[in-house]
């Protein structure tokens, strides 16, 4: 639904409305997600592939089995798999600890690049919303000549009107004036922008409504699976390669996160900036008609777009910042608790 709302009018890069730096926010965005990906496929990559040498070179231990049948005690050899799993076969002897190794190790790849393409797929829309917002105040700069080039369309122009929008055109910055015949024209460029305003706080709020949900769980099983990660490496030997491991997957929680809570502090950022730019535009050359609309406009960027997770927390830096500290308080409660006690 999004793709296809986002591939539509006004959303799609128009050279004659505010030049190249449309296409090159879209591209941006789509650069920024497609390196977010890779970076999280390869975070994964490294998790695995530390779990599966961990497993390898793990020396394992020897258990004891009695046989039914014979009422015989049998010492078998038990090896490590890389992730812990019910399997309908043993896995002591070869092939099947083979096959239970490589089942693990595809089961999580397959889970984990299925995490990182919806977590892509959020954040890249968050990316576009971004996008929209920066080509909405390009907009805000060239809403006059894109008035002059709507007349120069749909309008029957003289020679001496030609030469006056030729004249505007090379001295925008020092025109005082603008004619009635003109203003009919920036009025609907401006128009057009409001338009595309509000069809971005409606994109906006559709994906905050889809998504709010998913955002409240991730930062639940988040913080849940930080202050555990975090209390596990404090228990762990440095040196080991099961240590490295965690380290992993601690930084791939951390970097999820971020980039949620960075993704929707921009969107905050940019839709707020929409009055800055409303203010530097050249709203003074408009007619009065026009200038009440850039004031409306103004006072609705005044409230700025804010991605939440499940209404309960801003998608924003700050919240960042307060999962990492409560993720280190909870690590300190669990390692109190869990420490010896003193000897008076």
């Amino acid at each position: 639904m999004f793709c296809k709302f986002i591939e539509t009018p006004p959303f799609l890069p128009d050279q004659n409305r505010s030049g190249e730096a449309e296409f090159l926010y879209v591209k941006e965005a789509i650069r920024a997600c497609n390196t977010q990906g890779y970076i999280f496929y390869g975070l994964t990559a490294g998790i695995i592939s530390q779990m599966m040498y961990d497993a390898l070179s793990n020396p394992g231990y020897t258990k004891c089995f009695v046989d039914s049948a014979t009422n015989i005690t049998i010492t078998k050899h038990i090896r490590a798999l890389p992730f812990n799993s019910k399997l309908p076969f043993e896995t002591i002897d070869s092939p099947y600890y083979e096959i239970a190794c490589i089942y693990g190790s595809l089961s999580g790849a397959i889970f984990g690049y299925s995490v990182g393409a919806m977590d892509a797929i959020i954040c890249g829309i968050m990316c576009h919303i971004r996008a929209q917002l920066l080509i909405l105040q390009e907009c805000l700069k060239t809403f006059i000549p894109r008035g002059i080039y709507q007349m120069r369309e749909n309008a029957k122009l003289t020679n001496n009107d030609q030469k006056l929008l030729q004249s505007i055109t090379n001295n925008l910055n020092e025109t005082i004036e603008i004619p009635n015949t003109l203003q009919k024209y920036v009025h609907i460029a401006v128009c057009n922008i409001i338009t595309h305003h509000q069809k971005i706080i409606k994109l906006a709020q559709d994906a905050e409504e889809l998504f709010s949900p998913l955002m409240l769980v991730q930062f639940l099983f988040s913080l849940g699976i930080l202050c555990f990660q975090l209390f596990q490496l404090s228990i762990t030997d440095i040196e080991s390669v099961h240590f490295f491991g965690m380290s992993s997957y601690l930084i791939l929680m951390l970097f999820q996160i971020y980039l949620f809570c960075y993704r929707g502090n921009e969107i905050m950022l940019h839709s707020h900036n929409i009055t800055d730019a409303v203010f530097e535009s050249l709203w003074f050359l408009t007619d009065l008609k026009t200038q009440k609309l850039l004031l409306i406009m103004m006072i609705r960027a005044c409230r700025p777009i804010k991605m939440t997770a499940g209404k309960f927390v801003f998608l924003s830096l700050e919240a960042f910042v307060s999962i990492v500290r409560g993720s280190g308080s909870y690590f300190m409660v669990l390692k109190n608790t869990n420490a010896p006690a003193t000897e008076l």
